[in-house]
């Protein structure tokens, strides 16, 4: 592990963000992304924030736009927090190095709203990028609770017999908001960003009156052979390995194109560090190629 990482591991440890999940804390994890500058240019990008209907989002256009393709970011947060500057940067660079426009979504958060709100949102918009863009040329991008629900979303569009995005990225995703898998407790040691009893809660927040262990919430119960190619990247001392493997063997096993990648010792969404810690930077710079 470099020293980079090192260094930002001990950070994320001095900021007791874990803490906040012992029990959830809802208004303490929203001060953090409160401190987000928001859209601002970054990588070269400009921003242009619309709505559609009642769905914000921000349109991100790179300086050079060399393709027609159109990312859609769902950002994480346990599905109780906005949107952080990890996510701006993340998307702006994806945006900039592909020269392909991106999406940042401003879906609906628990507990002012649940099921099937932040559903309804991605699904506004993906439904508004398909008047423009052939349903190949859609990928979504997300990350922990953002990345699960771009899984459901696509287990969605599959029942409802829609159009499939192109590719799926999935940084950290959670997958089953129940967080029964047995290896969990042993995780907890090494997890410093999040931890097991306030997703619970936070899950329970966001399912509403819907069953959390449902597909569309727990993308890990659905069948998967649906799935377009599939980049999953997950950290070794993530709480949410165990789940990321076994729905890794489960998309294999139905013949889903996945690519799976662990790295040794990295944090909760490691990924979203790109131009901090090098693990993160070869990580974003593997997205890119997959998205190519």
């Amino acid at each position: 592990m470099s020293i980079q990482s090192r260094f930002l591991k001990l950070v994320l440890r001095l900021t007791r963000l874990k803490s906040m999940f012992r029990p959830l804390n809802v208004a303490g994890l929203r001060k953090l992304t409160d401190r987000s500058t928001g859209p601002r240019k970054t990588h070269g990008c400009t921003y242009n924030t619309q709505q559609i209907a009642q769905t914000h989002y921000t349109l991100v256009t790179p300086p050079s736009q060399t393709t027609a393709g159109v990312l859609i970011y769902l950002h994480g947060g346990a599905y109780v927090t906005g949107i952080a500057d990890v996510h701006w940067n993340t998307l702006s660079y994806l945006c900039a190095k592909l020269g392909r426009q991106g999406i940042m979504l401003d879906y609906a958060l628990a507990p002012e709203s649940s099921h099937p709100a932040a559903l309804n949102d991605v699904l506004a918009v993906y439904a508004m990028c398909l008047q423009t863009h052939a349903a190949g040329d859609v990928s979504f991008v997300g990350d922990s609770a953002g990345a699960g629900l771009a899984v459901g979303t696509v287990l969605c569009l599959n029942d409802d017999g829609q159009q499939l995005p192109g590719k799926l990225v999935l940084f950290s995703p959670w997958l089953d908001l129940t967080m029964q898998n047995p290896a969990v407790p042993a995780l907890e040691k090494v997890e410093l960003v999040i931890s097991a009893p306030g997703l619970i809660e936070a899950g329970q927040l966001y399912a509403g009156a819907e069953d959390p262990a449902h597909p569309y919430l727990s993308p890990i119960n659905g069948g998967l052979a649906c799935l377009p190619p599939t980049l999953l990247q997950i950290g070794t001392h993530d709480v949410f390995l165990p789940d990321c493997q076994r729905f890794s063997e489960n998309a294999s096993k139905a013949g889903v194109d996945i690519t799976y990648t662990e790295a040794p010792k990295m944090f909760h969404a490691y990924s979203l560090f790109g131009g901090v810690v090098p693990e993160a930077t070869a990580a974003i710079q593997d997205a890119v190629q997959f998205l190519t």
